[in-house]
């Protein structure tokens, strides 16, 4: 677990940067499986149900830095190979 609500500003904003990478580097060189789990940061303000295939629309700081390392987590994933 990453407890990213425990750095200080600089590192958080380092984080986006700096941890995607050193966590998928970590769990493909042990073997280990990834489990990343997101909120609703993502979304942001909808008018409606909240569903999976809404866009990703954060306003705020917390947000769009969930937005970028869930899309780097996703996007390295998906290029990557069977034992994803």
């Amino acid at each position: 677990m990453l407890p990213c609500r425990a750095m200080s500003r600089a590192g958080a904003r380092a984080c986006p940067r700096v941890c995607p990478g050193s966590i998928l580097g970590a769990a493909e060189s042990s073997g280990a499986k990834l489990v990343f789990a997101d909120n609703l940061y993502a979304y942001g303000p909808v008018d409606g149900p909240l569903r999976e295939d809404l866009p990703a629309a954060a306003r705020g700081r917390k947000g769009r830095t969930r937005v970028e390392m869930a899309a780097q987590l996703l996007g390295r994933t998906a290029t990557a190979g069977p034992g994803w």
